[in-house]
């Protein structure tokens, strides 16, 4: 069976098959023959006709318009379809947007919020007869949202007088020492845009006490407990983040310290004389009358007043040596000068410390004629690691120094020494106990004059014994 058709009795050529797709009007007509050798009459045919009308699509675009190109996250943006067409039908729209999280119109306009820069694309549909057309555009909303950040505090307090810090808090509390300052910075770490900082008293931020990265409470804040919040955002341009989580800190007032100081002061022994000992004693009234008390001292090596910049050299100098608990100052200096002398007091109780300074010059006394060092009488009794030394009545004898080498060189000016002091009387019989180390040593044992005052015409010599057992010394 083979076929042919035709428009308007007009062959087309080439149209052999049984269907025919056509784009234009006529009248179509198809000739249909069949063969048959076992008949006489071998061929047949016939043919058919139909008129065809065709109806062209309607036209039609669409322009997806904006009122705004760009916006801060969460603004409202008006999204509108603009549609060419001239024809009678209902043209219907379809939103699409990427990414598919954002909001849509559901019509031909409507509005939206997006969070983030959005591209929607809007499809335009129109039906006529049986036609329909479509068209599509595409209108991208740039947002500009700012990363919310992310926040702690920082503080840097005073308590018991030491400055102390926390860092990296979102809910602190802390006791600062009232009548000081407390110093709160915000931190944030590294983000794009401008932060912006709220510092509040009440937790709503109804009240802002600063905008400042850094806010410094009046000094005396901490007297009262108070409770410091802050929040921060970023901004770009004109667009905002939302606020950060709230962080907190609260500031307490510290108990204040009980522990005090008052006439600290050191005094010399007499006679202050050139290349004899010396004995600094400091004295000071202390409450809580169970303090823990350290001591320390320093030499100013200039006879120049004091200063805030005088540098006070430490014990390390073999012209002194500190004993009883660091409380004592052995002074033996060959060139008594007037140098300024200065203790220091730390006193620790309840969890507290409070320390004073006090100096004073060290003026050597006037030399006197015939007071040379007594030497003679002197009794010293070791049993273990008690020493007991005696005087006899009219020869004050009035300190002992101990050296732990055996071998120290006597004179003027003995090195690597302990000293102890012992009660003195000018008038009766005197002794004092003291606790030495159990190796083998010397004993060198001197008195001031007996008068009290005034120095030996020369430095006369000292009383020396060595201490190998348990024995009696004179």
């Amino acid at each position: 069976m083979s076929y042919q058709w035709y428009r308007d009795d007009n062959e087309l050529v080439g149209e052999v098959s049984s269907t025919l797709s056509i784009s234009e009007g006529g009248t179509y007509k198809v000739i249909v023959t069949a063969s048959n050798s076992n008949c006489l009459d071998a061929s047949v045919s016939d043919d058919a006709s139909v008129e065809v009308s065709v109806v062209e699509a309607p036209s039609l675009s669409v322009a997806a318009v904006a009122d705004l190109s760009t916006l801060c996250a969460g603004e409202d943006v008006s999204l509108s379809a603009t549609p060419t067409y001239s024809g009678s039908g209902t043209v219907s729209y379809e939103w699409t947007s990427s990414p598919a999280s954002s909001p849509k119109p559901t019509g031909a306009s409507g509005v939206v919020s997006p969070n983030a820069t959005t591209t929607y694309t809007v499809t335009a549909s129109v039906t006529e007869g049986s036609c329909t057309t479509t068209a599509t555009d595409d209108v991208t909303v740039t947002v500009n949202a700012p990363s919310v950040p992310h926040i702690t505090i920082d503080a840097s307090y005073t308590k018991s007088g030491t400055t102390l810090s926390v860092t990296n808090q979102t809910g602190a509390s802390v006791e600062a020492d009232a009548n000081t300052t407390v110093s709160l910075t915000a931190n944030t770490g590294s983000v794009s845009g401008t932060l912006l900082y709220e510092w509040s008293t009440s937790s709503d931020f109804s009240s802002i006490v600063s905008t400042s990265a850094t806010y410094k409470p009046s000094a005396g804040a901490a007297n009262t407990s108070t409770t410091y919040y802050l929040r921060a955002r970023t901004q770009s341009g004109d667009c905002y983040s939302s606020y950060s989580a709230t962080c907190r800190i609260t500031i307490t007032a510290a108990t204040p310290c009980s522990v005090k100081i008052n006439n600290l002061k050191w005094t010399a022994s007499t006679p202050v004389c050139a290349g004899l000992p010396v004995v600094l004693t400091p004295t000071a009234d202390v409450s809580p009358s169970d303090a823990l008390l350290s001591w320390s001292w320093g030499r100013s090596g200039t006879t120049s007043t004091p200063t805030p910049t005088t540098t006070w050299n430490s014990n390390s100098s073999a012209s002194y040596r500190t004993g009883d608990n660091e409380k004592l100052l052995y002074v033996v200096e060959s060139n008594i000068n007037g140098a300024y002398w200065r203790v220091s007091l730390t006193a620790t109780a309840n969890g507290c410390s409070k320390t004073e300074t006090w100096y004073d010059k060290l003026v050597p006394s006037s030399v006197g004629n015939n007071n040379s060092l007594k030497t003679s009488g002197l009794t010293v009794v070791r049993s273990g690691t008690t020493l007991t030394v005696t005087s006899p009545k009219g020869q004050p004898y009035a300190y002992l120094m101990y050296s732990v080498v055996p071998t120290t060189t006597t004179g003027s000016n003995p090195s690597n020494l302990l000293f102890k002091s012992f009660p003195t009387s000018a008038t009766t019989t005197t002794s004092g106990t003291t606790t030495v180390p159990a190796t083998g040593g010397k004993v060198y044992i001197w008195s001031s004059s007996s008068n009290g005052a005034g120095c030996p015409s020369s430095s006369g010599t000292y009383k020396s014994t060595s201490i190998t057992s348990s024995k009696t010394y004179n």
